[in-house]
């Protein structure tokens, strides 16, 4: 019996044509959901320079692109995101937050939108620690989308003390496809 490239059998002849062709094309749909994307990671860092109460990108961007090579098929994948915070600062706070453009769209701010459902959802240290932290929560890439940039910001709540992102790492792990 022949197979795909994803080890799926699949009759190669047999006394009706129409099965035999049917058997071939479910063989190459399924290994088309079977196969899934590698995961692809990207680190940053840096002092949050933004004024209070504001985002504002990491002097070592954290940003890596996806795309859903489906076009007819979503993909899920789970956002991993873990960090190094610190805030010199005896008040006040620090975090980091994921953002996304393209085929997937949320801000820094924004909760909701196939994005972070709470605060819960990001990094955060408060006034004079260091904290190591990660999160993680799923995303829906819809087929046929366009590439998806997600980024890390940093985000500080006041101006006391230094609000430090010292390293940061992203990951989209793809979990699985589903027909929409």
């Amino acid at each position: 019996m022949p197979t795909t490239d994803q080890g799926i059998r699949y009759p190669s002849s047999t006394d009706d044509p129409d099965v035999s062709g049917d058997m071939s094309n479910l063989a190459a749909d399924v290994n088309a959901i079977v196969k899934l994307p590698d995961v692809v990671s990207a680190t940053g860092s840096g002092v949050i320079a933004s004024s209070a109460g504001t985002y504002a990108a990491l002097s070592t961007p954290c940003s890596l692109s996806f795309q859903n090579p489906s076009s007819t098929h979503d993909l899920y994948v789970m956002l991993v995101m873990n960090g190094y915070l610190t805030n010199s600062g005896t008040t006040g706070a620090v975090a980091a937050h994921s953002t996304a453009s393209g085929g997937v769209n949320w801000t820094a701010a924004q909760y909701g939108n196939g994005g972070p459902l709470s605060c819960a959802d990001t990094l955060s240290a408060g006034g004079g620690v260091g904290v190591s932290c990660g999160v993680s929560f799923p995303v829906k890439i819809p087929a046929g989308s366009a590439s998806t940039t997600f980024t890390v910001q940093g985000y500080r709540s006041n101006t006391d003390g230094s609000k430090v992102v010292q390293t940061v790492s992203l990951r989209i792990v793809p979990i699985r496809y589903i027909k929409p």
